[in-house]
Parts: C-alpha cells; structure tokens; sequence
C-alpha cells in the first residue's frame, strides 16, 4: 500500500490542467505521479486557465483509482450550527450512556431519533457530503474515509437489528461498536462541549457532576422543618428533631437532583446547574429549568408556592423567555386539583418520583413521552 505524504484537510497548491466537467479539474502536484489528481473549483466562469496555480484542501483519497479530489472552498469543513450543535451533543451524550450500559453488561438504546441523529454524523464523515462533515470528521478523531464507512455502516447495522428485535445480536453489535468507536464519540462530544456557547452568561451554569458536592448553595431546606428549628430553638430536644428534619430534607433533594440528572444524561441531554436552579437542560430550542422539592403531609403546599414562585423568577433573571418550567416533587401531590393548577392554569409540568424508583405524572409523560422505570 502506497504511503501517503498527505492526508484528508490537508491544503495543498496544485497546477490545473484542464476541465474534466462542470466545476471539475483535472490538476497536477509535486507530491507524486502515483495519484490522479483533480479539484472542484466553487467559480463555474470561464477565469481558469491550464498552467495556473490554485489551493485547495483533499476531500477525498480513493485507493481503488488512485484519485484525490480537492475542493476549494470551505464546503464541509464548515462550523457545527448553532442549530444543529444541540442536536449532535444529545446524541452523542446518549450513545456515550449507550456504551457505558454496556460495560456494565446492560443494554439502553438511545430512542430512535437520537439514534438516528448519530447516524447521520457518521454518515455525512462517510459520504462527504454535508457543510460540516470534516468538521466533525476531525471531531471524531477518524483517520480515513474507509473508517468512517465501516463505523457508519455499524450503526445502519445496529439500527436494522433493532428494528428486528433480535436482542442477542443487539449485544452483540453493541459490544463491537463499544470497541471500535466509543473513543471516537467522547472525543467528539469533548470537543463540540468545548465550542458549544454559554448558555446563561449573567449566570454561568456548571455541568453537574454527581460525584462532587455542590456545596452550601445547593442545599434546599424544608420550609416546615425551617420553621420548626427557629420556634423550637429554646428545646434541645425539639432543636435535633428539627436538625434530623432539614438533613433529611437536604439529603433527599440531593439524592432526587442526582437521580434526575441521570435520567436526562440517558435521554441525550447535559444538566446543568447554578447557584438558583437545580437543573437546567437544552435541546435545540427547546429549555427545561426544573426545580425540585421534597414534600411531606405538613409542608406540600408551602413547599409547591416556593417552587412556582422561583421559577418564574428563574425564567426572568436568566432571560429565558421560552423556556418550560418543571416541578419535580418526592412523591405525588396528595391531592386532584393542584395537578390541575399546574398544569392547566400555570402551564407549569409535574412530576414526581414513582414507587418504581423513576419518574412519573404528567409532566414527565409530556416531556419524555413515558415514565421511565428505574
């Protein structure tokens, strides 16, 4: 096999020779006869002439005809989008969970948009043919065109065993492709995290990270339990049931925060928080601030008004216009008319967790299409 003193993206000057059809040139370079060389021109005058000295960068390296096609123009190896930005870190942080399930021996498949979403990644690096395909091409890490194929074609792959339903072979179209591409996918969410904008620059938000205590300003204390300290405050006795009170209380909202999060990472989407919300995530145009708050018998409609009003307030600081607004409480309310209130007079979404150990209520099914089930 012929080694290469050149690879894709590289830029190089060539010397037309002349037209092989619209656009299409045939040219010639110092780096060696052993290559055909020709270059699509993005000007389809007439201003080109043989013997003239152009630059463009290699597109295309075909071993099978020893031709190279360079381009001169920015085509494919334009900026992600704003648009589509969203959109490919949600599915690449899905497929990341996908790949992490299988380590541990366990299947979740992203669903099938994002998976599809994926696909169509791989497949502009494969077949070069979209604005942004070498931009992710390099994302990837891939080092040749014939690698992007045989990794996309992985993916059709696994996509028609799904549709199949054979779960044996699913495994173990997982388990090759966890091999041969689960590095090339947390290099290119590295690196489209890395360019993706701030999200909330008067207030920055910061990836959560379970495994990191998000400090005093996260922790959310019960209003009753709050009440009862300060009241109680002359007794000892009545002082530690109120401290047991709030500890609880600030455990399991953590311990909710923690299990949301996860929940999200597993449905493409990166949660974020702040000093004021608990979670934030994106997709494409749509936002989700989500305020979460552990209830009891004694402190259910305390804790729902202090939830309501901070994210309205959330939604106003933080200029996020469009966003929807989210409460997820430890179990569900106790009583009809307060689903109904959120939901239909405050256009708030509800959910709580299910005995299940997932999330429920409508709020949940209208975000994620159904509960999940722990």
């Amino acid at each position: 096999m012929t080694t290469l003193d050149f690879k894709l993206g590289d830029y190089i000057d060539v010397i037309l020779e002349g037209p092989q059809e619209a656009n299409l040139w045939r040219a010639s370079t110092p780096l060696g006869d052993l290559w055909t060389w020709f270059i699509r021109l993005r000007r389809s005058d007439k201003s080109y002439q043989p013997g003239q000295q152009v630059a463009g960068w290699v597109a295309t390296i075909s071993r099978r005809n020893n031709s190279v096609y360079l381009h001169d123009s920015d085509y494919g190896r334009l900026p992600v989008s704003r648009r589509m930005r969203p959109r490919y870190l949600r599915a690449l942080r899905a497929v990341i969970s996908m790949f992490d399930a299988v380590a541990m021996g366990k299947v979740e498949l992203p669903d099938k948009e994002t998976l599809s979403d994926f696909r169509g990644m791989l497949g502009g690096c494969a077949k070069t043919d979209t604005a942004d395909w070498f931009t992710l091409f390099e994302a990837f890490g891939l080092s040749n065109g014939p690698q992007a194929v045989r990794l996309y074609h992985g993916v059709i792959e696994l996509q028609r065993l799904i549709k199949q339903g054979d779960d044996k072979a699913i495994r173990l179209a997982l388990q090759d492709l966890n091999l041969g591409l689960a590095e090339h996918v947390q290099a290119a969410e590295a690196t489209l995290k890395a360019e993706n904008e701030i999200l909330l620059p008067e207030t920055t938000l910061r990836a959560f990270e379970p495994s990191r205590p998000r400090g005093a300003d996260s922790r959310v204390p019960d209003s009753s339990a709050i009440h009862q300290a300060h009241s109680a405050s002359r007794s000892t006795t009545l002082d530690l049931i109120a401290r047991r009170k709030l500890a609880w209380a600030n455990s399991t909202h953590e311990g909710m925060v923690s299990h949301l999060a996860h929940e999200l990472r597993k449905r493409g989407y990166e949660p974020q928080y702040n000093t004021f919300i608990d979670l934030f995530c994106s997709r494409e145009r749509d936002a989700i601030i989500f305020e979460v708050k552990s209830i009891s018998a004694h402190n259910c409609l305390s804790q729902i008004r202090s939830a309501v009003s901070q994210l309205y307030e959330y939604r106003y600081i933080h200029e996020l216009k469009q966003a929807r607004l989210c409460i997820v409480l430890s179990s569900p309310p106790p009583e009809q008319w307060i689903i109904s209130y959120l939901e239909e007079d405050r256009s708030i979404h509800l959910c709580w967790l299910s005995p299940a150990g997932g999330f429920d209520g409508p709020g949940w099914r209208l975000l994620f299409d159904a509960p999940t089930l722990g």
